[in-house]
């Protein structure tokens, strides 16, 4: 091998990258007061299996009413964590959105999905724990069975207040797909008269799928996200916590993750808190 001369340059081969044959992605993740949840968030986005340099994080926050709650406050000190967020995430792209008015969830995901910068989306909710195959799992489906949306009507959801029990329950009509777990396009939102429900607080993702059943197919919630049962879901989940209890132990950097968020609110004891309580107890 000849010797390289005293000021000579080294060529360097580029690398070629291949492509996987996974599309560019927008992670859709509507929001209002969930500050405490963002390291549980970042921990979602940076352990998915899939190229992050296909993917781009899209929140949106609101206000409620007079309270202005941001997720990344305008101060130096909000400026400061967003700026955190998106060197831990890197090379995932990051897009804040702050909206000073009060919008259903519903409303929430519909600008999502219309801003979104690019063909497909999937949706992560701010409080749950997400599998790192639930990107690639759900296209995986969508392209196998030729369609554009696709999401879980079964569901896992773990209680931290009852030492992380785990349980499930399984809905039967593609209607039921819970909206958390859905992956599809924007052409097939389009489609749909308007998407999301929007006047609806709950159950927003039957107005996209409605009439339109053959064209989603359902996914196994094993393969995408784990719902966290805490004081202040949005819907109460203490009618399903003693439903088909689960034979598994939820571990790992996570849960630890979430035992930091919960701290406090574990000590303090359960306080059923969900808007939608009565509607379940009825």
């Amino acid at each position: 091998m000849p010797k390289r001369k005293a000021g000579q340059k080294v060529k360097v081969k580029p690398v070629i990258k291949v492509d996987d044959g996974y599309p560019r992605m927008n992670i859709l993740t509507p929001i209002y007061n969930r500050t405490k949840w963002l390291p549980l968030m970042v921990a979602n986005i940076m352990t998915f299996d899939y190229d992050k340099e296909k993917l781009v994080w899209y929140i949106l926050d609101s206000k409620d009413g007079d309270e202005d709650i941001r997720l990344f406050p305008d101060t130096p000190e909000g400026n400061k964590l967003q700026d955190d967020v998106r060197k831990a995430i890197h090379p995932v792209n990051l897009i804040y959105e702050y909206w000073g008015k009060k919008m259903t969830i519903a409303e929430k995901r519909n600008h999502l999905v219309k801003h979104s910068t690019t063909k497909w989306w999937a949706n992560m909710d701010s409080d749950d724990i997400y599998m790192e195959q639930f990107l690639k799992y759900s296209y995986d489906v969508a392209r196998r069975e030729k369609v554009e949306l696709v999401g879980s009507p079964e569901m896992l959801f773990v209680y931290p207040h009852y030492d992380f029990k785990v349980t499930a329950i399984r809905c039967e009509a593609e209607r039921q797909i819970h909206e958390a777990t859905m992956v599809g396009t924007k052409k097939y939102v389009r489609s749909m008269n308007g998407g999301f429900s929007k006047r609806d607080t709950k159950g927003e993702g039957a107005g996209i799928i409605d009439g339109n059943e053959k064209n989603v197919r359902k996914t196994s919630c094993h393969n995408c996200m784990i719902c966290v049962c805490h004081n202040t879901n949005t819907c109460s989940k203490e009618l399903f916590k003693e439903t088909n209890v689960q034979d598994m132990n939820v571990e790992g950097t996570k849960i630890e993750i979430l035992k930091n968020i919960m701290k406090d609110e574990i000590e303090g004891g359960f306080n059923d808190n969900a808007e939608f309580k009565k509607l379940v107890e009825d």
